[in-house]
Parts: C-alpha cells; sequence; structure tokens
C-alpha cells in the first residue's frame, strides 16, 4: 500500500531534511494557511473568484482529501509544502500545489511533484 501512496518514494526525502507525508484532516488548517502565504502576492492578479479557487479554505481542503491524497512537505516540523491530486480516468490531475515563499529555492516543489508522480504510476 505505501508504494501505492507514493511513500517509499516520499521517506527517502527525510534524508535530504524535509520529510514528505500524507496529509490527515487536521492538517487542512496548515494546508490553507500555506496557500494563503504562497499566493497572497499575487492575488491582485487573480479575480476573487480566481484567488478563492486558488486558495481554499480549510473546509475546502478537507473536501478535496476526500477526494484525493494531499502531501505535505515538512521542514523541522514546520509544513512548507503542499501538493494535492486528483486521479482520473486519464492520468493524474494535480489540483493545487504551493511552497511557502521563505522554503523556494530548495526542491520542494521537485520532492512534491516527484512524490505525485510516484503515486500516478
Amino acid at each position: 500500500m505505501a508504494d501505492l501512496l507514493g511513500l517509499d518514494q516520499m521517506s527517502k526525502e527525510r534524508e535530504q531534511g524535509v520529510q514528505i507525508r500524507l496529509a490527515m484532516l487536521g492538517d487542512a488548517l496548515a494546508v490553507a494557511s500555506l496557500m494563503h502565504r504562497s499566493f497572497v502576492e499575487y492575488e491582485d492578479q487573480y479575480t476573487g473568484e480566481g484567488f478563492a479557487a486558488t486558495v481554499p479554505l480549510p473546509d475546502q481542503v478537507q473536501a478535496r482529501m476526500n477526494e484525493g491524497p494531499v502531501w505535505l512537505a515538512l521542514e523541522n516540523g514546520a509544513v512548507v509544502g503542499t501538493v494535492s491530486a486528483v486521479l482520473k480516468d486519464q492520468g493524474l490531475y494535480i489540483r493545487g500545489m504551493a511552497v511557502d515563499p521563505l522554503a523556494r529555492g530548495k526542491g520542494i516543489g521537485r520532492k512534491l511533484l516527484d512524490g505525485a508522480e510516484a503515486f500516478a504510476v
């Protein structure tokens, strides 16, 4: 089962200082907060509706968790990245992804995408 969730690949990331794990329902507030921190600097480039779709509220994050996996990237216990996905007939749909602005440039987004790809395979 761990292979199906891409966890074997993701657990290897611990060695590099970033832990990737599946999010739990109790992580919804942390995911919503991260999404907001990651996109607020671009808010003026969105319509109100577009920004709301990009930056979900905690209850919307929980609903997404019921539709497909959501992963977290943790560095020193802090949530610094996330990606969510939904399986579709034609493949895996990446629904949302964010990396904390203070953690960018460390390869966290790449690690999250690699994990989602491992899940898709």
